[in-house]
């Protein structure tokens, strides 16, 4: 089965994504790195700079995707990931 575009995107991006304008692109390559994913988020969230985030994983075989879904669907900033 395929996975249409707009698919991937209701998944992988967070509804802030559509209208970003930000100061500051943090870029994250991630591999098996499941468990720390929140806690970057949650960082990245506190700071003071207009931040957008493009986070890249690289086939990982733990929770990364699932961790990367749950958190664009609740995070304040604009991900893509």
């Amino acid at each position: 089965m395929s996975m249409q575009v707009a698919d991937v995107r209701t998944r992988a991006a967070s509804a802030q994504w559509a209208d970003v304008a930000c100061d500051i692109s943090v870029v994250v390559a991630t591999y098996q790195r499941s468990d720390y994913l929140p806690e970057l988020l949650s960082s990245l969230a506190a700071q003071t700079a207009s931040i957008e985030v493009v986070i890249a994983d690289d086939g990982s075989s733990d929770d990364s995707w699932l961790t990367l879904e749950r958190l664009v669907a609740t995070t304040p900033l604009p991900m893509l990931s």
